[in-house]
């Protein structure tokens, strides 16, 4: 069966929103069986799908844009970049400057990743079915406990 280049785009697009906006701690045990947290899921899904359909319409730089907004999201909320910032010798307001200026470089590198070629898309989604993996797997070894970064006691040496 041939699938069309479109309804490749659009199953690849779907796929980018889903594996970006999955929040972890979806498969704590407390919450996967939760049916108001699953509700509430799928309403985001079908929000930010209705979102596409509607971007797709207009310039197709829009969608990239859009895409690349959800996927930045996405490996925000798998790998925490805020920590890279946060404990930095940066003074004030420097931290939060610096953080702002690779929030856009990356956003903008993101962007033009995925007006250059498609297959960046797949590279996108190899690269968050990976941290999402990386995330739950060791949960499930450790008795189901999703573990918060902030509450990792990490001893600094002297």
């Amino acid at each position: 069966m041939i699938i069309s280049q479109k309804l490749k785009e659009t199953i690849s697009d779907f796929s980018i929103i889903i594996l970006s906006i999955l929040p972890l701690w979806l498969f704590d045990k407390s919450n996967l069986l939760n049916i108001r947290i699953l509700v509430f899921f799928i309403f985001l899904l079908v929000i930010f799908y209705i979102l596409l359909i509607i971007i797709n319409r207009f310039d197709k730089k829009y969608t990239y844009l859009f895409l690349s907004l959800i996927i930045f999201y996405g490996l925000d909320s798998k790998i925490s970049f805020w920590i890279f910032f946060e404990n930095q010798v940066f003074l004030g307001w420097y931290k939060y400057l610096f953080s702002f200026l690779f929030c856009l470089i990356f956003l903008f590198i993101i962007f033009l990743s995925l007006k250059k070629s498609i297959k960046s898309k797949r590279i996108f989604l190899i690269c968050l079915s990976t941290l999402i993996i990386i995330n739950i797997v060791p949960n499930y070894f450790h008795k189901n406990q999703i573990y918060v970064i902030e509450n990792i006691d990490v001893k600094k040496k002297k």
